[in-house]
């Protein structure tokens, strides 16, 4: 039985939010299709610069500045680890991971931090 994909994503266009008069920064070299089902893996490649974190981004829910669509099935949900170190090291890790929890919607519980 087929249930379609899981994520679909339809990027015309991304880019990062910036100051009036400053040139655009980063973005994806668009356009760009993808359509995942259960038990697909894709991969990603390219030059440096390319899009491929920003892709990545929009695929798990946490860049919101893209002209596109983006369709995941309901309750899909899709970790996303940053190349580059984000937590705050004023903070204990337990408090990182609350509040990427609580960004993330999940409330502000240890419990909900725990799914």
């Amino acid at each position: 039985m087929d249930r379609g994909p899981l994520l679909e994503l339809d990027v015309r266009s991304a880019s990062y939010p910036v100051p009036p008069g400053t040139p655009p920064r980063g973005g994806v070299d668009c356009p760009v299709r993808l359509s995942l089902g259960p038990g697909e893996r894709a991969t990603l490649c390219g030059p440096s610069g390319c899009g491929k974190s920003t892709l990545l981004k929009i695929a798990a829910g946490i860049h919101p500045h893209f002209e596109g669509r983006r369709t995941a099935a309901r309750g899909l949900r899709v970790g996303y680890m940053p190349q580059d170190p984000c937590l705050l090291p004023f903070r204990t890790v337990e408090e990182n991971l609350l509040g990427f929890a609580r960004a993330a919607g999940r409330g502000t519980g240890r419990r909900e931090a725990q799914r």
